[in-house]
């Protein structure tokens, strides 16, 4: 180890002293950036809330996607526990921060939706309740879910008729073929007879 940093030093052409600063503004730079989630920043919370509901989405998404190994997704699925926890915390802070009407759901609904709904996000002071929202939101992928099972089916309608189209159509012209050979055979034997008069 000491080789290598003895080579980067000469490589970089760096002193000791500029390597030691180094070392000292990174020493201080991790003691300045918070490892917890402040318990009494309420704006500070929604940012944290927010960020880590897309990234444990961002890495359900990419779990099986980009990932060829189960040591892959082992990975991922730890980083998606850890920040869940974190994410339950920050909500557990913010609720107790916030009036009841304006409190966080819990996580697992949150996570389940696609696009979830934020209680300081402004299209929820309509009026309607972060029930009311969530019932909406189920109604409303209910019906999506009913779409594409329609469009399966239609689909496959479909292709049952584009493939009976073309069977019947490969079945037509090889019947064609047939008769065509069967009546090239009976004039070539019609024209053998007639020269074997």
């Amino acid at each position: 180890m000491e080789q290598e940093v003895e080579a980067l030093k000469v490589e970089l052409g760096k002193t000791e002293e500029e390597l030691q600063q180094w070392v000292t503004d990174v020493k201080d730079w991790a003691a300045a950036t918070p490892n917890d989630i402040s318990p009494d920043d309420a704006p500070g919370l929604q940012r944290v809330m927010e960020g880590l509901a897309l990234s444990i989405q961002q890495k359900k998404m990419d779990k099986y996607r980009q990932t060829d190994s189960n040591k892959a997704r082992q990975r991922i699925q730890s980083k998606i526990e850890k920040d869940k926890k974190k994410l339950s915390q920050a909500m557990d802070f913010y609720n107790r921060l916030v009036s009841a009407e304006d409190a966080v759901g819990p996580v697992d609904i949150i996570l389940a939706a696609e696009c979830p709904l934020w209680p300081w996000d402004k299209g929820y002071q309509s009026g309607l309740s972060m029930g009311a929202y969530e019932g909406l939101r189920c109604n409303l992928q209910g019906q999506l879910d009913m779409l594409k099972r329609q469009m399966r089916e239609v689909k496959s309608a479909y292709m049952h008729v584009v493939v009976n189209i073309v069977d019947s159509s490969v079945l037509q012209l090889e019947e064609e073929e047939m008769e065509s050979e069967e009546d090239l055979q009976e004039e070539s034997d019609a024209e053998n007879s007639d020269e074997d008069i």
